[in-house]
């Protein structure tokens, strides 16, 4: 016997947002684990993305902001050259973002440290990534301590030993984990 069971729809073909442009019209993506959730954040990161979270209209429910989301295009150091970048940055506000840091999401009250590296990934709130530490395709969860030095995302093998990776070679960090240099 089979149960009958309610389903809803939701076409997003039909979701008009004001301020919207027409390449928007119909955007959706599932994001039900990390690999899929990287590579839509990755395309949010686009100089022209197809959805621009940049729209104030937008239904995005979440804790009161008063301001808008930082976004950074370029970035000065000082006695360095200056280097490109794209990075979304959370709402509150950013510790010592001395480092470099290249098509990523980085939370709130993240620390980078001089001449770190951070490219294609996310880090959640809490993150510290040590001098001279280099992060690729990682998503480096909650309250994380990088150590000086370390790298995550450049070995395969070493990486596996660690961490999870995706089938994608992503690097998934848990929450709170000590890691040691």
């Amino acid at each position: 016997m089979h149960k009958r069971t309610k389903v809803a729809v939701y076409d997003f073909a039909n979701n008009k947002i004001p301020g919207q442009e027409p390449k928007e019209a119909g955007y959706w993506r599932d994001v039900g684990d990390s690999t899929p959730t990287t590579t839509a954040t990755w395309t949010w990161l686009a100089v022209d993305p197809k959805l621009s979270l940049y729209n104030s209209w937008w239904p995005i429910y979440t804790a009161p902001n008063p301001t808008r989301r930082p976004r950074s295009s370029s970035s000065p150091t000082r006695g360095r050259p200056r280097r490109p970048r794209h990075r979304l940055a959370g709402e509150r506000r950013l510790h010592h973002l001395r480092g470099r840091v290249d098509r990523s999401v980085i939370s709130p009250n993240v620390r980078i440290n001089s001449y770190a590296d951070v490219s294609e990934s996310i880090l959640f709130e809490g993150v510290k990534v040590g001098r001279r530490a280099r992060i690729r395709r990682a998503i480096i969860d909650k309250y994380v301590d990088i150590p000086a030095g370390v790298e995550i995302g450049y070995d395969p093998e070493e990486d596996s030993k660690r961490f999870s990776v995706s089938p994608k070679g992503i690097v998934i960090v848990p929450k709170g984990m000590r890691l040691s240099g």
